[in-house]
């Protein structure tokens, strides 16, 4: 320890950052842990089966943010992973027409030609239009807002948006595994 002129002690500098970070460990632990544990319980991470690096680092990422309570960044980026997937199986199949479309355009096509099954296109499509206000802007209470959804629903919008976040991650870990692709 540090001793001044006089022999008194001189406390050490705070590193303010290290002690935010050491806080929100601590504070948020047991919130993490939980979702942890959730996640664990719904996929078994020996199951991937998808292919570029891109895709693996977009779907650990989102497992993360969920984790770390980041919903928002949860959703887009299963969102993202379940687009890159469909565009991925056509790229390797070598229909680059297809492996561009965006996954509205994917979700239309998959309807005329029953791709998949439509309970796997409307999940999907429900989990776009979350999103969508959140990358593109809309009006705050248009339909599909968190706002307009939290008010018509009743549910307070941290549960509706980590419920979400839930539904798509479920459905991306769904996907990640569907072996038609």
């Amino acid at each position: 320890m540090k001793k001044d002129l006089f022999g008194n002690t001189i406390d050490e500098p705070v590193d303010a950052a290290s002690e935010e970070l050491s806080n929100y460990d601590k504070d948020s632990f047991n919130e993490r842990l939980i979702r942890l544990k959730y996640i664990n319980k719904i996929y078994h991470f020996g199951t991937r089966v998808f292919g570029s690096n891109e895709s693996v680092r977009i779907f650990d990422e989102a497992i993360h943010c969920y984790i770390f309570g980041q919903f928002v960044a949860t959703i887009i980026l299963a969102q993202a992973f379940i687009e890159r997937r469909f565009q991925e199986y056509f790229h390797i199949r070598m229909d680059a027409k297809r492996a561009k479309y965006s996954l509205d355009k994917l979700l239309k096509e998959f309807r005329a030609n029953q791709f998949i099954d439509e309970h796997f296109v409307e999940k999907i499509d429900k989990i776009r239009l979350k999103r969508n206000p959140f990358v593109h802007h809309k009006e705050p209470l248009h339909k599909d807002s968190l706002m307009s959804r939290s008010y018509n629903s009743s549910i307070d919008p941290d549960q509706l948006l980590e419920d979400d976040a839930k539904d798509a991650l479920s459905l991306m870990m769904a996907i990640s595994c569907m072996q038609i692709l």
